[in-house]
Parts: C-alpha cells; structure tokens; sequence
C-alpha cells in the first residue's frame, strides 16, 4: 500500500468538523452573552477546520483525488488573494481620501 503525501489521517475530517461547530458556537456565544460581534475570530476558526478537512487523508486515496485537491488547493489560492485584496479595498480603505 502506497505512503499517502497529505499529513493528517481520516481523523482530522472529525476534528475539522468539531472544530468548525465550536467556531459557530463560540461566535454565537460572544454576540448573545458578551455583545461581541467578532467575525475575525469566527473566519479563523473556520479556516482551521477547513485546514484539517482538506488535508485529511481520504479512503480512497489516489492519484485523482491528488489532483483534484491541487486543482482546489490552487484555485482557492487565487480566489482567496482577490478576495481578500477586494476586501481590504472597499472595507478597510474607506477613510482614505480618493
């Protein structure tokens, strides 16, 4: 049987989806108990369970499931660095005068 290259074992897709429900729920928690609404955190907690999730090994581990998560892997890149330039565009430059 061939060495998988993803570093986690299947445990880490459990692990990923505990990880996001305790995000949503301590969100939840802050905004409703303390008035906190803090999406920073939420977004982190979110990005470390999909972290876990995706380099998780699969079942069926082969060469096209490779290939598809670096197909993912390299378009989530690209859209995550528009994403995040748009955003610091139009939400965190709107004081700057034009």
């Amino acid at each position: 049987m061939e060495k998988s290259s993803f570093p986690y074992g299947y445990w880490a897709k459990i692990m990923g989806l505990f990880l996001f429900v305790l995000s949503i729920a301590n969100f939840f928690y802050q905004r409703y108990r303390k008035g906190i609404f803090d999406l920073n955190e939420l977004a982190l907690g979110i990005c470390y369970a999909f972290l876990f999730i995706f380099f998780s090994k699969e079942k069926e581990d082969d060469e096209m499931i490779h290939q598809l998560k670096f197909k993912a892997l390299a378009r989530s890149v690209i859209i995550t660095f528009m994403t995040t330039h748009l955003y610091n565009y139009i939400f965190l430059n709107w004081r700057y005068d034009r």
